[in-house]
């Protein structure tokens, strides 16, 4: 007890006796390390008042402080014209705290020449260590590579945190940047600033000079009574010719919003000669009304010089189908099946949609080509008995208008394998989601439109080489088959040699039964 005693007492003492601190002696100044290179000397001469200016800021960014303005004399007869520049350190303080210092200045003499006539080196702060001046002002300047680096990185999908890291890994580290995430983020906001309400105008302008200059690009477009842009249309050069060689069949899909504005983007794609999915032409349209799809078809039309495909297919929009009827009434209108077989899991039950037999049995129903429309009813009428959707009203408004959609119903009308391929407008719609943002302004939606383009003719001029300069090995001795490699398309072929191979399999087993059938009866005879 005695020793638990002595130890509070001492505790006791200790807390309760003064601590002085003695910090070591700061200095009134402090003087940056430089090279005299770098070092502004009394005397020196500059060409013009900017020249003396910025040997000063880059000594200061070379030493660790950044730097600001000061006083400023001009010639009375002459205001364009400084006699007087005085450029400081930003700590310096106020003006009463600074005018008896020799402070640098920068003075006109004779002969147009800038003398310094006054230097004073030292500071009343600590200087920059060199890993903090990475985040100076002075060191923080984006470049006009960098710019451009963010400018075409937004048509990547990147934004400006994403535009930085990448120049970061590019450089080899952050203090090789020479700016911030933050400046980074500035530069979009900037931009979009300027963009500010020209944004249409700009785009219209953009247009315009492609049209001077392709006289084979085509664009249109409306104002409403504000004079705000309420449909755009354009299609280029290796468009229109991708429909004048495709142009039978043709899809339009306005099913997702890719700008700030909620313009509604309706692409229009056909299939080429590979199987793949080619855009023949673009809009964007305020609202989605009647006369705002008229209108575009029409201009469509205008820019295919007047020839309507053979069928259309699109979604459910409501707004379509009477625009189609006036702008293309020789044309036949289907209804995409992918769009309303993706509607199926919210429009039933939950353990509905988790029956496989259920899935199984109605997609064989609605998507067999090869059945007849009694066939369809029949296998219908069965599933929605089985499964008790007889009164059902999704399912009721799909049987009214089967002869839209149900492959049953025209297997007559040359469709392009887009009926049959359940992927063809998810990969449209997956192709324009890796290049196009909800929120970009049209400037910004046109640059990355350009570039997924650009992905989708590079992919088209990549399977011409292939085809060109490629062949494919034989599975068969057949004549037939070497022929067809020399004329047929690779995706082509690929099908086409499957189906082939399972024929003269069939073909050739039927031959080794007849063979043997043969031998058989002359050995027992």
């Amino acid at each position: 007890m005695e020793a638990n005693d002595e130890v509070s007492t001492a505790i006791s003492t200790l807390l309760s006796t003064p601590i002085c601190t003695i910090l070591p002696e700061q200095p009134e100044e402090y003087f940056p390390p430089c090279v005299d290179e770098k070092k502004p000397k009394l005397g020196d001469l500059y060409n013009t008042i900017e020249e003396g200016v910025q040997f000063y800021k880059d000594y200061a960014k070379h030493c660790g402080f950044q730097t600001r303005l000061g006083t400023t004399k001009r010639q009375k007869r002459n205001a364009e014209v400084f006699t007087l520049r005085r450029v400081l350190c930003n700590k310096a303080g106020t003006r009463e705290e600074y005018k008896d210092k020799k402070t640098d200045r920068v003075r006109l003499i004779t002969h147009g020449k800038y003398k310094v006539t006054g230097f004073h080196e030292g500071h009343n702060h600590i200087l920059a260590s060199p890993s903090s001046m990475l985040f100076m002002k002075e060191n923080r300047k984006m470049t006009s590579i960098q710019k451009t680096f963010v400018v075409k990185a937004a048509r990547l999908k990147m934004g400006p945190v994403k535009a930085f890291r990448g120049w970061k890994e590019l450089t080899g580290g952050y203090s090789n940047v020479g700016a911030t995430e933050t400046d980074f983020k500035n530069f979009v906001r900037n931009m979009k600033q300027y963009i500010g309400l020209s944004d249409a105008q700009m785009v219209v302008d953009n247009f315009s000079q492609k049209k001077e200059t392709c006289s084979t690009f085509y664009f249109d477009f409306e104002v409403d009574e504000k004079q705000c842009l309420s449909g755009l249309f354009w299609a280029d050069t290796i468009s229109r010719k991708n429909y004048a060689l495709f142009g039978d069949m043709l899809s339009i899909d306005s099913t997702f919003r890719t700008n700030k504005y909620d313009m509604v983007f309706v692409p229009f794609t056909d299939v080429d000669q590979h199987k793949r999915c080619v855009t023949v032409g673009a809009g964007l349209l305020s609202h989605e009304s009647i006369e705002a799809y008229t209108w575009l078809f029409k201009a469509f039309l205008d820019a295919m010089g007047g020839c309507a495909p053979k069928a259309i297919i699109t979604d459910q929009c409501p707004s379509m189908k009477p625009a189609i009827e006036e702008v293309f009434p020789n044309t036949s209108h289907r209804l995409c099946m992918w769009h309303i077989m993706k509607k199926l899991r919210e429009k039933v039950d939950a353990y509905l949609w988790q029956d496989e037999d259920f899935k199984k049995r109605l997609n064989a129903c609605v998507w067999n080509n090869h059945c007849e429309p009694d066939e369809f009813e029949e296998a219908w009428a069965n599933i929605m008995i089985d499964y008790d959707l007889v009164d059902h009203p999704w399912f009721s408004s799909l049987y009214e208008i089967k002869e839209d959609w149900v492959p049953a119903y025209f297997r007559e009308i040359f469709m392009a394998g887009i009926m049959r391929v359940t992927s063809r407008s998810e990969s449209e719609n997956s192709f324009f989601d890796r290049f196009l943002t909800p929120h970009a302004t049209l400037v910004e939606f046109w640059m990355s439109f350009e570039s997924a383009m650009d992905a989708q003719h590079h992919k088209q001029s990549k399977l011409d080489s292939e085809n060109k300069h490629s062949t494919s090995p034989l599975k068969t001795p057949v004549q037939l088959e070497k022929h067809a490699c020399k004329f047929t398309r690779m995706q082509l072929l690929r099908t086409s040699r499957m189906h082939y191979v399972q024929q003269c399999t069939i073909v050739a087993w039927w031959t080794y039964m007849l063979r043997t059938a043969q031998r058989y009866i002359l050995s027992a005879t």
